[in-house]
């Protein structure tokens, strides 16, 4: 009963690591046309405002919630 067990996992393991380049090469956009890499924050998503403001924000967002729990206590 070990025995096949012990089979089972190593097979099972064998055939994730056969079949892993086909799924990382499916994830992959095809239609990517930037060689460079430098349209990275559209393809993700990623706000194009300034870092600063980014950093701003949260940094007024953590001094709320420290108002809010000085208020509470």
């Amino acid at each position: 009963m070990k025995k096949i067990f012990l089979n089972t996992i190593i097979g099972i393991g064998f055939l994730a690591f056969l079949f892993s380049p086909f799924v990382t090469e499916a994830a992959q956009n095809p239609s990517n046309r930037d060689p460079l890499g430098t349209k990275y924050g559209e393809q993700t998503g990623l706000s194009k405002a300034d870092p600063r403001i980014i950093i701003g924000r949260v940094i007024q967002v953590g001094l709320g919630l420290l108002g809010i729990v000085a208020l509470v206590l």
